[in-house]
């Protein structure tokens, strides 16, 4: 299966204006001549923005980097691309020459053309025409930086759809009670408002970087008269913001869970995903299918969920121009969780309603990615599960993440009817 997209990572055209900002999330050290020629000049920037990033190989970047830059000069540009160091250079004066250097996937590359511009232009067409440095690059990003779109931090589109995935399909207690009765096929329909702030620590990258999500899934389920039986079909959305620079993301999943006895639930869902960010130069899409197991221990004011999740997360090819890549990214990921509820006195708008506790733990298996694993607690209050989908629900709540190099907290709403 292949998805197009308007953009391609790195690939954006090297020739719009350069614009510099105080935290970015592209970090350039740029050097001109020689401080034994005594013409050497040095600055440094950060951009918002791949486009104005890479615009500093440009010579028209150069010159606005470093205003003694005339076209002639040795030129030396250390670039820090969302964690993944890379190297540009015009290491001779009075040359043509360009060199392109990634040592985190082998590339070194040149590039001579009559001109400067035609050198500059020859690294374009390379990085546009290339799909296996695009895959190379996604997947190696997703290992070292702390700010990528698709996977490796919990504001990444894989690790919100983890976690979107295990929530949709755990059966909480109330669920469960409710669902020992005799009902007719009925119908609901839902959307919840998540926000998430998130520091991802500095590792390859100089410095810390903040990320925020905001996500909108939308949802219909569709219970059958036989009980506990539900179809759910929900759509996510959702768009992400790293240092200034955004990213969005849609995706559409769809799950069917069935009681195997009155206390022990499964759950099997699939579906697809993609995030593209023009800002931060890339564009992924991938599949899921997941296997949950909810086991519900009731009681009278206390009781319990034991929720297992097992799913296959990977990626999958997406077309830039006339180019398809897949960065061959594939893992098997496993949720682990308790959700604990305790019946409340309160009533609210005229219904029962219940406090929420949840602890859960997620470990990602297989490609390496920045983090490897997850812990989240959360607290939700609301009106009590509905007896069937004709009942309208509302919940709200608060949650802190901890991960191996990410940390931060979390706030949702959600309303069903």
């Amino acid at each position: 299966m292949t998805t197009r997209f308007a953009f391609a990572p790195l690939a954006i055209a090297l020739a719009m204006v350069g614009q510099t900002a105080s935290a970015g999330v592209f970090d350039i050290d740029a050097s001109i001549g020689s401080q034994a020629a005594g013409n050497y000049q040095a600055a440094s920037a950060s951009y918002t923005t791949v486009d104005n990033a890479l615009n500093a190989v440009t010579d028209q970047g150069l010159n606005a980097l470093l205003n003694q830059y005339n076209g002639t000069q040795q030129a030396n540009l250390n670039v820090d691309f969302r964690g993944v160091p890379m190297q540009f250079a015009f290491p001779q004066q009075n040359s043509t020459l360009l060199t392109l250097v990634i040592p985190a996937i082998n590339v070194d590359q040149s590039f001579q053309g009559t001109t400067r511009n035609d050198s500059q232009q020859q690294l374009k067409d390379y990085l546009k025409k290339n799909p296996q440095l695009l895959s190379e690059l996604q997947k190696v990003l997703s290992q070292n930086s702390p700010a990528d779109p698709f996977a490796g931090n919990p504001n990444s589109m894989m690790s919100r759809g983890v976690a979107q995935d295990f929530g949709n399909t755990l059966i909480t207690p109330a669920q469960a009670a409710a669902a020992g009765a005799k009902q007719q096929s009925s119908n609901q329909f839902g959307f919840s408002i998540d926000y998430q702030s998130m520091v991802n620590k500095s590792v390859n990258n100089p410095r810390d970087m903040n990320s925020d999500s905001l996500s909108l899934p939308l949802s219909y389920k569709h219970q059958f008269e036989t009980p506990g039986q539900e179809l759910d079909i929900y759509l996510p959305l959702g768009e992400t913001t790293v240092q200034g620079a955004k990213a969005y993301d849609a995706g559409l999943n769809v799950a069917y869970h069935g009681p195997v006895n009155p206390q022990w639930y499964l759950a099997v869902a699939g579906g697809i995903r993609a995030t593209g960010s023009k800002d931060l130069g890339t564009g992924v899409a991938m599949t899921n299918f997941t296997l949950t197991s909810s086991y519900v221990i009731p009681g009278k004011d206390w009781s319990f969920t034991i929720g297992n999740m097992i799913g296959q997360y990977s990626s999958m090819k997406v077309k830039v121009n006339d180019a398809s890549y897949d960065p061959g990214i594939h893992n098997t990921v496993f949720r682990n969780g308790v959700l604990i509820e305790q019946n409340s006195s309160v009533m609210l708008l005229g219904q029962p309603t219940t406090i929420e506790y949840t602890i859960v733990d997620t470990r990602f298996t297989g490609t390496t990615l920045f983090n490897k694993s997850q812990d989240e607690f959360g607290i939700t209050f609301g009106s009590k599960r509905a007896a069937n989908a004709r009942t309208s629900d509302f919940r709200g709540g608060l949650m802190y993440t901890t991960a191996q190099h990410s940390h931060g907290w979390g706030a949702n709403f959600g309303y069903w009817f």
